[in-house]
């Protein structure tokens, strides 16, 4: 191979890593910011979120909304004591706080909503904690 041929060949290799180091880096810089967003922002404006989102998702009516806003903003303060002790007890109190909360929302929802609530619930713990979907044949012998 001539010496220009390999000098192309390795100006090419060089532009193409250059390529793949800054996209790298962009991607970086910009996950990091959207992270730093998403998990230090106002708590509320999350919760106006999930209230909006669940409102579609259970197709709730204006007054269930407002019950569930309600619940969320009684539960605050002691969510953001729990948020604070979770980091030093792997867990636990935040789970249950989240199990009493959930079950008083429960009580807003029509049986309908509830199950699609169930579902909801089930989804987000498969995608946050990689759960496995669970089986046909497990649901069908229920």
């Amino acid at each position: 191979m001539s010496t220009s041929r390999f000098k192309a060949y390795a100006a090419l290799g060089g532009m193409f890593v250059l390529g793949a180091v800054c996209s790298a880096a962009a991607y970086h810089a910009v996950a990091r910011r959207d992270y730093a967003q998403f998990f230090s922002g106002d708590r509320s404006t999350f919760e106006a979120r999930r209230v909006e989102v669940m409102g579609r998702e259970l197709e709730l009516s204006q007054a269930q909304v407002n019950q569930v806003r309600e619940i969320f903003q009684k539960h605050a303060d002691e969510r953001k004591r729990l948020l604070r002790q979770e980091l030093e007890t792997c867990g636990g109190p935040l789970n249950a706080h989240r199990e009493r909360t959930d079950a008083e929302i429960r009580a807003v929802l029509t049986p309908s909503q509830r199950a699609r609530f169930e579902t909801l619930r089930a989804e987000r713990k498969r995608r946050l904690f990689g759960q496995p979907e669970p089986s046909r044949s497990a649901s069908t012998t229920d």
